[in-house]
């Protein structure tokens, strides 16, 4: 029987490293597209949850004649792992004004059980009341709710707010 050999063809070094420069570049070009959409996307998140607390403001007023700093009060509850922390800066004091209270998000006791490590400054540090626009406050007539988030991870933070009128205003943007 007369086996023909087959001559078996391999990879060069070259064509091993034009593929993988290939490869290289196309990752170049899609990963910062990918990011962006990412960024975009936790941006979106802030837009969303602003207006729902727009209608939740909007419904509280219909049935009471005034504005609440109180997120118990409104019923109002962020997405299960939020990107951004909400609220007011100012309110009556035991008011749950921000989403970071655990009265509002979880059955928990402890002050932080809902800092996640989605909710934090590029140094880790916890976000915080402070942290929200100045210009986030409530009166019998009126309110501006607001938003801040660190969605990329750098030192500026992403803030946002909407008024009584459902007007999104950005404050500071973390998307440059």
């Amino acid at each position: 029987m007369n086996r023909q050999k087959e001559k078996k063809r391999h990879f060069s070094l070259i064509e091993l490293m034009v593929c993988v420069a290939i490869l290289s570049i196309a990752a170049a070009i899609s990963i910062p597209r990918y990011m962006q959409h990412v960024f975009a996307q936790r941006h979106e998140e802030c837009q969303q949850q602003l207006r729902a607390l727009h209608t939740a403001e909007q419904t509280y007023f219909q049935e009471h004649g005034r504005y609440t700093a109180d997120l118990k009060a409104l019923g109002w509850m962020p997405p299960a792992k939020p990107h951004y922390l909400y609220g007011f800066r100012n309110g009556a004091k035991g008011q749950v004004r921000t989403s970071l209270n655990p009265v509002v998000l979880c059955p928990s006791t402890s002050p932080d059980c809902f800092v996640t490590d989605l909710m934090v400054h590029a140094d880790q540090n916890p976000l915080k009341i402070s942290d929200l626009p100045e210009s986030g406050v409530v009166d019998t007539a009126g309110f501006v709710a607001a938003c801040v988030g660190n969605i990329d991870s750098d030192a500026e933070l992403d803030r946002m707010r909407i008024d009584q009128s459902g007007a999104i205003s950005q404050v500071t943007s973390d998307l440059d």
